[in-house]
């Protein structure tokens, strides 16, 4: 957009007259009166251009649907990055991907090429010595992409003797309902014959009453099972059940009390992706439970709140990799416990997010 801005004023400087709003005077015709108003010209084209930028960042942090764009962790390779996303509720934040630094470092968001850099995991047990590759698509938001956590799993898997290819379509504050009609996740879903797909809605959906539920985001998700099981009976489907907002969610506490607080927003979420389950099929990975028993656990090794971005939304690095190793217990049904971490993490934070992982009831079919 900013060469965009450029490029309008140079055409204003080298264009002979001015427009007819700016033209106060067609009978000035001197070198230094054409110069105003080729200055003029560019100061409107400047503003103009600047007004339209800043009109599409206030859309997206409205967060109205403003395309979608299928964002890879492997689109050609291993070195992709990852596209970042703005928005208010459930957006990305751009800016470079935080791996490294303090436990909080960073929104995350933007990627980084190649492998996030981890540490650890020299003596983490080989699980998959002779397995064939596990081919993975995460179709979501920014909870799934934040700090590249499909990426994350992946660096896990790898310190586990294992191959996982994660590929993800993740636009910020993305719907189910919006997934479900885009041809860009329809193109991702028939790409090849997934092993699994993990299904990620927006936060606030699921955790609506079960009867809005039922009627206004389960056609979608039920749209896209089908979809995923047409492309190849044998995917697992897993939900990706997402957590409370820290402080509860204050847009639907006056209509729904039980949502304003943590605890009960994310048992609310759970309620939503348990009603989506029982009527598709299909796995719970319960990332949102995995912070639950952090948030009851008195002797945790940092505090609650380090889970999350200063949003009260997204996840920090922290969260992040709590998600992943939940995912890595879900797919390969064991404890992620002893595995590589991002460097940006403490070995006693990974450690014990690790062993929260392992420790959490794998719900499925």
């Amino acid at each position: 957009m900013d060469l965009a801005c450029r490029s309008a004023n140079l055409a204003a400087s080298v264009s002979q007259f001015p427009p007819d709003s700016l033209n106060h005077s067609s009978a000035l015709r001197t070198q230094s009166s054409n110069a105003d108003q080729g200055s003029a010209r560019r100061g409107w084209a400047h503003a103009a251009c600047r007004s339209v930028l800043r009109i599409v960042q206030a859309a997206v942090l409205l967060g109205l649907p403003y395309g979608f764009q299928w964002s890879t962790a492997h689109a050609e390779g291993r070195n992709a990055a990852a596209s970042s996303f703005v928005s208010m509720d459930e957006g990305g934040y751009q800016g470079n991907s935080a791996l490294d630094g303090n436990d909080n470092a960073g929104l995350g968001g933007a990627g980084s090429a190649g492998l996030p850099l981890m540490v650890g995991g020299q003596s983490a047990p080989q699980l998959c010595d002779s397995r064939a590759p596990l081919d993975v698509l995460f179709i979501g938001n920014s909870y799934t992409h934040f700090y590249e956590m499909p990426r994350l799993l992946e660096a896990m898997a790898e310190s586990a003797g294992c191959v996982l290819h994660a590929e993800y379509v993740a636009p910020g504050g993305a719907k189910l309902q919006q997934h479900a009609v885009s041809g860009k996740t329809l193109s991702a879903i028939g790409a090849r014959a997934w092993d699994a797909v993990v299904l990620q809605n927006y936060s606030q959906l699921p955790s609506q009453p079960l009867a809005v539920v039922k009627e206004q985001t389960l056609p979608s998700v039920l749209s896209l099972v089908n979809t995923i099981s047409e492309n190849n009976p044998d995917t697992a489907v897993y939900y990706y059940v997402t957590w409370g907002r820290r402080d509860g969610d204050k847009k639907f506490c006056a209509t729904s009390p039980e949502v304003c607080t943590f605890q009960g927003h994310t048992d609310a979420v759970y309620r939503g992706y348990t009603l989506y389950r029982d009527q598709t099929g299909g796995n719970l990975a319960d990332v949102g439970g995995a912070w639950a028993n952090i948030y009851r656990d008195k002797r945790k090794p940092f505090a609650f709140k380090e889970l999350y971005n200063p949003d009260g939304t997204h996840p920090s690095l922290k969260g992040s990799y709590l998600a992943a190793s939940v995912f890595f217990a879900a797919l390969f049904k064991a404890s992620p416990e002893g595995l590589a971490y991002p460097q940006g993490l403490s070995q006693t934070s990974a450690e014990y997010i690790q062993k929260v992982a392992g420790r959490l009831p794998i719900s499925g079919v």
